[in-house]
Parts: C-alpha cells; sequence; structure tokens
C-alpha cells in the first residue's frame, strides 16, 4: 500500500465507524480522478478481501464506497478499471457492476477459462499449453456502442459453444449465466434475448418446474427466449406448450419464443435479436415521461408502442403524447397513447394475474359477439403487464381514436347552447342511431342464457349500502309526498334481483368510456368484468349513461314524474311522451334521452321475457342503477332546484330592490 495514504488503516477495520471516518478523510486525500488511482484500488481490492472479520457483504459495500468516492462518477474509467480487476481481483466486479449504468454492466462480468471453444479444447486434448492470453472475457464488448446487445446464454458453457459464435459474428454479446436466478437480476441491464440450456432444469425440483416454466415464458413478450425442454420432468414437459399458452395469454408467438430439444439458436433467430434490439433501442429513445408512474411500468408502454410499428420499419419513436384517462371499478391505470404517425391506442396497466382474466373473459365469452373488438393484447415485460387495445380511428381520420359515448354526450351538451339548434338535432339523431345498436347488441349477448358457475359479486349496491351504514342514506319524496329511503329501496330491489345474478351473458361494465362510437357504429371495450350476470344490467346502465348526461329539469318536478312514469312504467313510446311535453321536445339533448329510455325499455322487456322475467325485474334494475349514480356520481343533482326554489321566488317578488 502507498505510504502517502495513512488515513488508509481504517479501511481495514473490523469497526465501521472507523471505516466511515476513513471515507471522509478519502475524499479529501485521494487524488482527483479514478484513472489517476487504478493501482490503488486494485491494491485496496486485494488487501481488503483478505483483512479478517470483513465478509463478503461488507467487502462489497466497503469496495463500492471506495471507488464511487474516487470515481466521482466516470463511466469510462470505471470500465477500465473492471477489465484490470478481471485479472487480479474478479470478486470485486460485482461492486464495480452496481455503479455502472444498467446499459453498461455487463462490461463488469467475470472471465471464464478459454476452454469453451473448439480450438481451446482440441488444444487441451493434444496437452498443448493455454494460450498465452489466458482467461477471455464471458461477453465481448459490442463492436458498435448499443444498450441492448446481450443475449444471456444460461446452463454449461459446452451446450452454448455454437451460439456464442453466432453471437460474436452479428454484433451481439453473449453473457454467459449459471442459473436461471441470474437472469432475473440482470435482464434489466439491456438483454435483448436469453436461451435456456438443458442443463438448467437440472439445478430445479421436479416440483418447480412447472413454475420455473410460468416464470420464463410471462417474464417478457418483448425479449427473444429459445428455451430447451430436453431435461423436464416428462409431466413437465407434456403440459409445456399449455403452460407457455396460458402464461403470454394466446397462440406463441414462434418469432421471438422457441422451443425444442436443443439451445441452439439459427440464423433467423439472430436476426429476429437484431430487430428485438432495435424496437428496445426505439422504445428507450422515446420521450415520455408520465407522472405516477414506475419506470418499469413506462418502459413497458415505450415497448408497446415500438413494437406496433410495422416490424420492416421499426422507426425511433421521438416522442410518444399520453393521455391518462379515467378508470373504472378495477383500479387499473388506463392511458391512451400516439406517436403522432401510427394508429393511438390505450394501454391498460394493471397486475398480470387480472389483465390474464380480463383476456380469459374476452375469449371465452365476448370474441364471438364483439366482431369490432380492437384487438386486445397481452404485454408482460421484466415484472410490469399491461392490454393494449388498438383504437379504431375516428371518422374524419387516423390521427385521432373514434369518440367515446360520454365524448359525444359531452359535445352535444356544449353544441346544443354554442351552436344552431340544427346542428345540435343532427349530432342527436345520430347519437340515436348509435345508441340503438348498443341496445341492441347488448340485448343479443344478454339474451344468452349462462350455464356456467363462475359470476361475480354484484356490486352496484355496494356504494348506497356503505353510506347508509355510515348513517349517510338518501331520502326521496314520492308523488305522493311520501318519505322513501334510497337505501331501503335498493335492498328491496337487491332481494327481488338476486335470483338471477349469474343468469345470462354480460358485459357487465356498461359506461360511457366504454363504449366508441365509429360514426354511428358502437365499438365494446374493457372486458375485466364479461361473463355471467343479470341479464338486465347492461341494458339499464346504458340508459343510466345517457339518462345522467342528456336528461334535463326542464319542466316542474310533477311534470318531470308523469315522464318518468310514462317511460319507464306505463311504455310509452317516445314520441307521444315528447309531443306532450314541448319544452322537453324543444332539447335534442332531453329529447335523445326519452327516445333512449324508451328503446332500452323494449330491449330490456325483450330480455327479460328470454328468461322468464318481468317489468318488476326492469324496474328493480334500474332502481338500484339509479340509486347508484346518485350516490357516486351526481349525489348534488337536487341542490341546484331547491336553492333556485328559495332564492327564486324571493328575488321574483322583489327582494332584489
Amino acid at each position: 500500500m502507498a505510504q502517502a495514504y495513512e488515513w488508509d488503516r481504517g479501511l481495514f477495520l473490523p469497526s465501521t465507524a472507523e471505516f466511515d471516518r476513513a471515507i471522509h478523510q478519502l475524499r479529501r486525500a485521494a487524488p482527483a480522478g479514478l484513472a489517476a488511482n487504478l493501482p490503488l484500488i486494485s491494491e485496496l481490492a486485494t488487501r481488503l478481501k483478505t483483512e479478517p472479520g470483513i465478509s463478503i457483504r461488507e467487502f462489497d459495500r466497503r469496495f463500492r464506497l471506495i471507488v464511487a468516492t474516487i470515481a466521482q462518477g466516470d463511466v469510462s474509467a470505471l470500465r477500465t478499471l473492471a477489465a484490470q480487476l478481471r485479472t487480479t481481483s474478479p470478486d470485486a466486479l460485482n461492486s464495480i457492476r452496481t455503479l455502472l449504468p444498467a446499459e453498461q454492466r455487463h462490461f463488469a462480468v467475470p472471465l471464464r477459462p478459454d476452454a469453451s471453444s473448439p480450438a481451446s479444447i482440441a488444444s487441451a486434448q493434444d496437452g498443448d499449453l493455454p494460450s498465452p492470453s489466458g482467461p477471455v472475457l464471458d461477453t465481448a464488448a459490442p463492436r458498435e456502442p448499443s444498450k441492448y446487445r446481450a443475449v444471456a446464454l444460461i446452463g454449461t458453457e459446452a451446450e452454448h459453444v455454437r451460439n456464442e459464435a453466432l453471437l460474436n459474428g452479428d454484433q451481439l454479446v453473449p453473457l454467459h449465466l449459471r442459473c436461471l436466478d441470474d437472469l432475473w437480476t440482470l435482464a434489466p441491464t439491456g438483454l435483448c434475448g436469453f436461451v435456456v440450456g438443458g442443463s438448467v432444469w437440472r439445478q430445479i425440483a421436479e416440483a418447480d418446474q412447472r413454475l420455473t416454466v410460468r416464470r420464463i415464458c410471462e417474464y417478457s413478450m418483448f425479449l427473444f427466449a429459445r428455451v430447451c425442454i430436453d431435461g423436464l420432468d416428462p409431466s413437465v414437459e407434456q403440459t409445456f406448450l399449455k403452460d407457455a399458452a396460458d402464461a403470454r395469454c394466446g397462440p406463441l408467438d414462434g418469432s421471438r419464443f422457441c422451443h425444442g430439444r436443443n439451445c441452439d439458436l439459427t440464423r433467423a433467430d439472430i436476426e429476429m435479436l437484431l430487430s428485438t434490439a432495435a424496437v428496445l433501442e426505439a422504445a428507450g429513445t422515446a420521450d415520455f415521461f408520465p407522472l405516477g408512474l414506475t419506470e418499469a411500468d413506462a418502459s413497458l408502454l415505450r415497448l408497446i408502442a415500438a413494437d406496433r410499428r410495422h416490424p420492416g420499419n421499426p422507426l425511433t419513436i421521438r416522442r410518444l403524447g399520453t393521455r391518462e384517462l379515467a378508470g373504472g371499478r378495477s383500479g387499473a391505470r388506463v392511458f391512451l397513447l400516439n406517436d403522432g404517425s401510427a394508429k393511438p391506442f390505450v394501454a391498460k396497466v394493471d397486475a398480470a394475474d387480472r389483465l390474464r382474466s380480463e383476456l380469459q373473459r374476452y375469449q371465452q365469452w365476448i370474441q364471438a359477439w364483439e366482431l369490432n373488438v380492437t384487438s386486445p393484447t397481452f404485454h408482460s415485460h421484466l415484472g410490469s403487464a399491461a392490454i393494449s387495445y388498438l383504437l379504431q380511428p375516428a371518422p374524419d381520420g387516423e390521427g385521432a381514436p373514434a369518440p367515446t359515448l360520454e365524448d359525444r354526450l359531452e359535445e352535444l351538451r356544449c353544441l346544443e347552447w354554442t351552436k344552431p339548434i340544427e346542428a345540435s338535432r343532427q349530432l342527436a339523431g345520430d347519437l340515436f342511431q348509435a345508441v340503438s345498436r348498443a341496445a341492441d347488441r347488448l340485448a343479443a349477448l344478454n339474451s344468452r342464457p349462462n350455464i356456467a358457475p363462475l359470476r361475480d359479486d354484484f356490486w352496484l349496491d355496494w356504494p348506497v349500502r356503505d353510506l347508509a351504514a355510515n348513517g349517510i342514506d338518501f331520502t326521496i319524496i314520492d308523488r305522493d309526498w311520501q318519505s322513501i329511503s334510497v337505501s331501503k329501496l335498493a335492498e328491496a330491489a337487491m332481494s327481488r334481483l338476486k335470483p338471477h345474478f349469474a343468469g345470462a351473458i354480460v358485459h357487465g361494465d356498461i359506461h360511457g368510456r366504454n363504449i366508441l362510437l365509429l360514426d354511428r357504429l358502437p365499438v365494446f371495450i374493457d372486458f375485466a368484468l364479461s361473463g355471467p350476470g343479470h341479464p338486465l344490467v347492461d341494458l339499464v346502465r346504458l340508459d343510466a349513461v345517457v339518462r345522467s348526461t342528456a336528461l334535463r329539469m326542464l319542466s316542474d318536478k310533477r311534470s318531470m314524474q308523469e315522464v318518468a312514469q310514462k317511460i319507464y312504467i306505463d311504455g310509452t313510446p317516445a314520441d307521444t311522451v315528447l309531443a306532450a311535453h314541448p319544452a322537453m321536445s324543444a332539447s335534442p339533448l332531453a329529447s335523445l334521452a326519452v327516445r333512449t329510455a324508451a328503446k332500452v325499455r323494449q330491449s330490456a322487456l325483450a330480455v327479460a321475457q328470454v328468461h322468464s322475467l318481468g317489468l318488476p325485474d326492469f324496474l328493480a334494475m334500474t332502481s338500484v342503477v339509479s340509486a347508484h349514480v346518485l350516490a357516486i356520481r351526481h349525489s348534488g343533482s337536487g341542490i341546484e332546484r331547491l336553492v333556485l326554489s328559495v332564492v327564486g321566488p324571493e328575488f321574483l317578488a322583489g327582494g332584489h330592490s
């Protein structure tokens, strides 16, 4: 050890307090820059690991702090130091690896014997001495700077000899790993693919092999993977394809996910690895910083955007626009994304298990019904998962997605007072055609009886129920001026509905953001709750979507109660109702609500008849859905009428003078 550094004694004492004081002195006494201190650092590593009382973990910690103190972020010097330590102190490489940027950590990989190359094997068999060059790197530096050129070769070196030669010849970096645990650690540092040799399975207990297969298959939909199944337990090998397809939520992509009796890469695999590296590079350059997302989730969204481009033209995404959309009951985060050149898409980020369940529901219950669905695709990468929906373009171009029903209703509400009334009537007419078609589509789905035991808990009454449990209840006045507790009404309605909670096939989550409008054609999305459900829930919620936005209190309370009586109970045609109420007929928005309610009632009663239900069931479902909207969407809908009923008469009577 150089005598100029007398403070260095504390670096090797067992006391961590002495070490911390020595580090403080090192910051002041050591010459600036790592390049000038390479011999010193190498000496420190050799001596530190031989000091008694210092564990391997403590050695890693101390050496990392020493190097970080002197290096001061000099990445080039860190790579030079890594090259020197490979021959002098390979045990210290782990500390250097943690200081390097993620995309350059493969430069701090230990040495391996040169016995893996065919030439070296032959030389050893002939009794020749090893090459003067000695050990060689487990991974060579890429011939051009790149973050994603490393390919993990897992298993024995002998089974990857051919793979290493292929990779080295195509500017790819072979990275030898002993076991799968190393893969989970190093994959986020810049891999474009991995190859699992058959020897790996000998390290894993037969009881754990199937779980390991699933983890390999679901680990990333974007990294290239080749898996040798030779060595698997026969029962696990027999279910390999099914387990892989289940983990990846659909048919296996034969270009990115390969398996067979050996782990040998082909020329086609090399091309796919290069293409994968290009996609990873393109995604990594996107100017995309959504707030509130982890870096892993943001990386996944960038990858989905890059992957959705034409495979032959993986252009770099320079900017990726994003808008977070309001989510539904599941709590998943939903994002609208567009890079400015391709069709926009929606990505739903959530736990992998919940997303798989949603895709399975779509495949089982919806796929044959919704022919216009927007290609739901499952994606996973390094622990994050998402489903992407390729959105249909707006009728007037591909630069924007088709609007939702909620968007168009809000547009109509604004248009009614900002533009000539003829424009509002035209939009209201188009919207009614779309809503009418949506009702017909849902009626066709809801008429299908359910023969499976699966069903979800009916949850629309929960807000009213739980508020009432906390002493918060709504009270309404009927036409005879009698008070009615909304929670008691919902409880009675639920008793009527309960026997049929799983009677039909339903979409399960109808609201204004889950219906896209291609001009006047509805397209349904989001199938997290699809499957068995009550036959009337979808249609009644469709009516509530329009009613809660479009129905205006244009008449006095008694007149509005008469309108509701005629539509929901008597079944009076919409034209007759509107003719008797000119104020409502004058509003395209209110007219749309009346026509929608009449159409939905007609469709719902047709579905009810298929399931041996009737008008009481329709009224019960309408009561529950209406209470739900009142509790969580428009809890103050009657407040303004109350204020006006007090302030308005006083003003008109002269209170303003």
